[in-house]
């Protein structure tokens, strides 16, 4: 559309805030819609909130009062100047730029999209922005339908027939007078809030009640005894989630946040997988929905990795169905359609609502600190232009490399590591600690790379050489991976040396060895959560 100019995508996320006490007797009163950009060009944006930059804040009673439309009109047409017109740059070098922003996804949760997408804000009937299959037939579909999918053809036949129940369309999507967006485009999804406050909730809920009631392979009381007491290790330690009770499992729904679940879910394996026999069907089907997760949050893809996705997403729909005598929830079909949005938009964490909430915060810090609420929207908006000033005056262009004078050490092998990565013996300077790019890499933590096959290290120090981060650890030795409990059990004491690593070589961020209750010191990778 822009041939040989200079673009930037960029995307557009919607979600309500609640500024009051939402226990309070005026929640919901001064609920505001927020909009932030989110540049996924730039380097770290999903590292720091400071590159979520807010765009408009409306009163969700306007929206609801007043339409989606007309609320949202002048938001739309800024859009479409900065697509159309774009704005100028001028450098310190004296090279003027024009760039066009053009919106890559408009994403949110499922009813915050559906309300200003223009599609139905419940699940029945015809529910799904991305295909036309209605609530019954997603009852029992494991796999996507190709025929069903939605195209610029059949979604304005659905318009036009003004029909929500029928077509699950309410009206036009007023952002299809951005010239390079149409919803129908929009293959957006939230990771956040349909696997780890939806799925996750339904499959362990069911799994739990089979082990407990059915099978008796352990009570609700020794699971709930051994997950409060479970190392989670000092990065996962303030995720640990409240007692499970009977009702949470009756209810389908386990009182954990999205970040709990993550946790929960992902060390369930070694909580109590030593009391689970491997060919059991549901075991074997929660280890599933494992291996579906960490496809999910890998931060990079490949095709191969996306078709084995698709294979696991039917098989875990068809297991659902068969194994627990019960159709196919909403947000189970949203997920047929994670492989073909991977394959189109890249690894869907980039996208998801994590950081997008953290962003939150701050508005509503700000609101508990006054005591008007008279157009709310406007102080919001204006104490947010003074954070951002603030931003732009003091932003450093460095690598966002962290070190501490506290954290130097010396390390006596400084010859022997210069020899190891073939440069002239020099002065090495070795931290117990570094912050890159928001990820602390620290003493004693674990990391891995992946050549033919995983190596594993304990981080000993690590060291900057020639503008790059290495770690310098410990690689162990006859380091086994334990599909029962999709993780690598490694002995502490069987080590074949230290080495140094690139951390560009490293797979994911850096995490910590459990010792789970039969002894065993077993990893999981965080490329794989």
């Amino acid at each position: 559309m822009y041939p040989n100019q200079l673009v930037i995508p960029y995307f557009l996320y919607s979600d309500d805030i609640e500024l009051n006490n939402p226990l309070g007797a005026h929640s919901t009163t001064h609920t505001v819609t927020n909009f932030y950009f989110s540049f996924p060009v730039l380097p770290n944006e999903d590292t720091k909130l400071d590159h979520i930059f807010l765009a408009a804040s409306i009163k969700s009673s306007d929206l609801q009062v007043h339409g989606i439309d007309k609320c949202l009109l002048p938001l739309v047409n800024q859009l479409i100047d900065l697509e159309v017109a774009g704005i100028e740059i001028d450098l310190n070098n004296g090279k003027v730029y024009n760039p066009h922003f053009l919106p890559c996804l408009i994403i949110g949760d499922n009813l915050g999209l559906n309300t200003i997408l223009g599609y139905r804000k419940s699940f029945s009937g015809t529910f799904c922005r991305l295909c036309r299959i209605d609530k019954n037939m997603s009852n029992v579909t494991t796999s996507a339908i190709p025929s069903l999918k939605r195209t610029y053809a059949n979604y304005r036949l659905d318009v036009n027939t003004g029909d929500p129940s029928k077509t699950g369309i309410v009206s036009e999507c007023v952002f299809n007078k951005i010239p390079s967006f149409h919803v129908v485009d929009n293959l957006s999804v939230d990771a956040m809030h349909d696997v780890f406050e939806g799925i996750c909730h339904y499959d362990l809920s069911f799994a739990i009640l089979y082990f407990t009631n059915t099978k008796k392979y352990f009570s609700l009381k020794t699971l709930n005894a051994r997950k409060q007491k479970f190392d989670y290790g000092e990065l996962e330690i303030g995720n640990i989630s409240p007692k499970i009770t009977i009702t949470h499992l009756k209810n389908r729904h386990l009182k954990m946040s999205a970040k709990e679940m993550m946790t929960f879910l992902l060390y369930f394996p070694l909580i109590v997988g030593d009391m689970i026999p491997d060919d059991d069907e549901v075991w074997i089907f929660i280890l599933t929905l494992i291996q579906i997760v960490e496809k999910i949050l890998k931060f990079s893809v490949t095709e191969f990795s996306i078709s084995s996705l698709e294979n696991l997403i039917e098989k875990h729909n068809k297991d659902f169905i068969r194994l627990f005598k019960t159709n196919l929830k909403p947000k189970y079909h949203l997920l047929v359609h994670y492989p073909e949005i991977i394959r189109k938009c890249g690894p869907v964490r980039k996208f998801w609502s994590f950081q997008f909430e953290s962003k939150h915060r701050s508005f509503k810090l700000y609101t508990h600190a006054i005591t008007s609420r008279k157009n709310i929207c406007f102080s919001l908006e204006k104490k947010y232009q003074f954070t951002f000033s603030n931003f732009l005056l003091n932003s450093s262009t460095s690598n966002n490399l962290v070190v501490l004078q506290k954290d130097l050490t010396v390390c006596e092998l400084n010859d022997d590591i210069c020899a190891q990565l073939k440069i002239p013996k020099r002065q090495l300077y070795f931290y117990n600690k570094v912050i890159l790019q928001n990820i602390v890499y620290k003493k004693d933590l674990f990391v891995a790379e992946c050549e033919i096959d995983y190596n594993i290290y304990r981080i000993i120090n690590v060291f900057c050489l020639d503008n790059h981060i290495y770690i310098f650890g410990e690689r162990f030795k006859d380091v086994v991976y334990c599909s029962h409990y999709r993780a690598f059990e490694i002995h502490v004491n069987k080590v074949e040396g230290a080495f140094a690593v690139n951390i560009k070589n490293l797979i994911g961020h850096p995490t910590t060895a459990i010792k789970t209750h039969t002894g065993k010191y077993m990893i999981r990778i965080k490329e794989l959560y």
